[in-house]
């Protein structure tokens, strides 16, 4: 094989040219981009939200905790307050 035969079996033409296609791949990777900048952004704001609502939950909690601590003072406050009726009649009688 002459070497001018291999030079020209291994001659490429590219179709569409090299600028058609640094032009497609310029423009896929801006819409690539800017897809990754809208999916960051929906991501982050789950995040915010996961965050919000676990200071939520663990607001409510603790406010359970108070109320219950509250009520149980109340119930036992009328529970002694009760008691000490019912002794004072016995002690009238």
């Amino acid at each position: 094989i002459d070497e001018g035969e291999l030079q020209d079996t291994w001659d490429y033409i590219y179709e569409p040219s090299a600028a058609d296609i640094l032009d497609g791949v310029l423009m896929r990777y801006i819409e690539s981009q800017v897809y990754r900048g809208a999916v960051e952004s929906v991501a982050c704001e789950m995040a915010a939200r996961m965050v919000a609502m676990k200071a939520a939950s663990d607001n409510a909690g603790k406010l359970i905790g108070d109320l219950q601590l509250v009520y149980n003072k109340a119930r036992q406050a009328a529970i002694t307050k009760e008691l000490a009726e019912i002794v004072g009649g016995a002690a009238a009688v």
